[in-house]
């Protein structure tokens, strides 16, 4: 453990409503805040205060990011899967699967 996990070990123990503790909690809340890079602050005025109708001004640095009519990376599969004539053949995909190394199968069909 670091010298900062101890210090919140013993913070833990302290009675929470002692003078002590409150002290000792603001400094650790204090250090974490100072610590911790925060965003840069920006006045965005009324043109960038929300995103537009058509998606746009959804990020600061690039504004037409989401908006219509733009290009559109997907990053995800989609739901639709593929259409059915782009489906590779059944009987590959049968012999594939049931496929074993040194065993050969042999159908026989009774009827």
């Amino acid at each position: 453990k670091g010298a900062f996990a101890t210090g919140l070990g013993i913070l833990a123990r302290l009675d929470p409503n002692s003078d002590l503790e409150k002290k000792l909690n603001d400094a650790v809340i204090g250090t974490l805040y100072n610590t911790v890079p925060h965003p840069p602050a920006a006045f965005l005025g009324p043109n960038y205060c929300y995103r537009r109708a058509d998606g746009g001004g959804n990020n600061l640095q690039e504004l037409d990011y989401g908006r219509a009519g733009t290009a559109y990376s997907r990053s995800v599969q989609g739901n639709a899967g593929s259409p059915y004539t782009s489906l590779p053949d059944a009987g590959l995909i049968f012999d594939t699967i049931l496929q074993r190394k040194g065993v050969s199968i042999r159908l026989c069909l009774l009827f």
